[in-house]
């Protein structure tokens, strides 16, 4: 990863990269999730040699949003109390930064910061076509593909940190 810097950011920092690659065609107000600006949340973001910002993550701490999708996360190995479980939303990387490991560098920055917190997971819901970059870094689906009424397909997944 030659040539990657990953810094902390703030959740206006990475919320424009986010909202662009995620939510096109809303406004950026769709962009702005629970807990963004809360103390203990997490904003990695990955730049190029040149200073340009490439990709974007967040890590909130949150448990499951429902009982199913805990009782899926443990019955596929998670084990987690409310307290030590985050969520990663809004993983984005510009088209020209995909394969290059932008998203890896800043998925990373997130797990190391999950775990110097004392996290035991990081869950999220994948949309369909990122399953196979969550799987090459660790992740464990722990759903089938289910609709999702804002982003297409979604698999829940999560990786002990």
């Amino acid at each position: 990863m030659t040539g990657i810097h990953v810094r902390r950011m703030t959740a206006a920092d990475v919320r424009p990269l986010r909202a662009a690659v995620l939510r096109p065609t809303a406004p950026i107000e769709k962009s702005i999730y629970p807990g963004d600006d809360d103390l203990s949340t997490f904003h990695a973001a990955a730049f190029d040699e040149n200073g340009t910002l490439m990709s974007v993550g967040t890590v909130i701490q949150q448990p499951p949003l429902n009982n199913t999708d805990a009782a899926a996360l443990r019955a596929t190995g998670a084990e987690f109390t409310p307290e030590n479980a985050w969520r990663l939303r809004g993983m984005a990387s510009l088209e020209e930064a995909r394969g290059k490991g932008f998203g890896k560098a800043a998925l990373l920055a997130c797990i190391d910061y999950v775990r110097a917190q004392g996290g035991a997971i990081i869950w999220c819901y994948a949309r369909e076509e990122a399953v196979g970059f969550y799987l090459r870094l660790g992740y464990v689906a722990a759903s089938e593909p289910h609709p999702s009424p804002d982003h297409g397909d979604q698999v829940l997944m999560w990786v002990k940190v």
